[in-house]
C-alpha cells in the first residue's frame, strides 16, 4: 500500500473523531455503543448526538423551494416540473449533506431527555454573601 494513501487513511479516520463536550476526551463515534440517532461516550457514558447546524436548514429551505424554481426557469412545466423536481430535490439534498460532512467536521453535544431544555439554572454557582443585590 502506497504511503500516501496511508496518511490519508488516517486523516480521514482523524476527521471522523469527535470529542465529548462533557469529558473533553476524543474518540471515532463508529466504535462505540450506537443507536439509530445517539451514540455514548466510552470515557464518561454519556448520551451524545450530533450537532445540527444551520447548514442543514438552509439546504432543506434551498432544495424545497429553490430546486423547482430553478426547474422552471430552466423550461421545465406541468407534470414535467413535478416529476424532475420530486426526484432532483431529495438528490440535490442528500448530495449537499455529503459533501458537507466531507468538508466540516462532525460536533457531538449532548442529547437532551424529552422536555429538559438545556439550560441548567439551578447548577449556578452560589453568589458570594457580602455583596448584596444591586438595586
Amino acid at each position: 500500500m502506497p504511503m500516501g494513501s496511508q496518511n490519508d487513511q488516517r486523516m480521514e479516520s482523524l476527521r471522523r473523531y469527535v470529542t465529548c463536550p462533557v469529558c473533553n476526551v476524543s474518540f471515532h463515534p463508529g466504535q462505540v455503543k450506537r443507536t439509530i440517532t445517539s451514540f455514548t461516550c466510552p470515557e464518561c457514558g454519556e448520551l451524545l448526538h450530533y450537532q445540527t447546524g444551520w447548514f442543514a436548514y438552509v439546504w432543506f429551505f434551498l432544495c424545497l423551494y429553490g430546486v423547482p424554481g430553478l426547474l422552471y426557469y430552466l423550461g421545465y412545466r406541468n407534470l414535467k416540473l413535478i416529476l424532475v423536481a420530486v426526484a432532483a430535490a431529495p438528490l440535490t439534498f442528500w448530495f449537499g449533506g455529503l459533501i458537507q460532512s466531507l468538508v466540516v467536521p462532525a460536533r457531538a453535544q449532548q442529547k437532551l431527555k424529552y422536555g429538559d431544555s438545556g439550560l441548567h439554572l439551578t447548577d449556578k454557582p452560589k453568589r458570594r454573601e457580602d455583596i448584596g443585590p444591586t438595586s
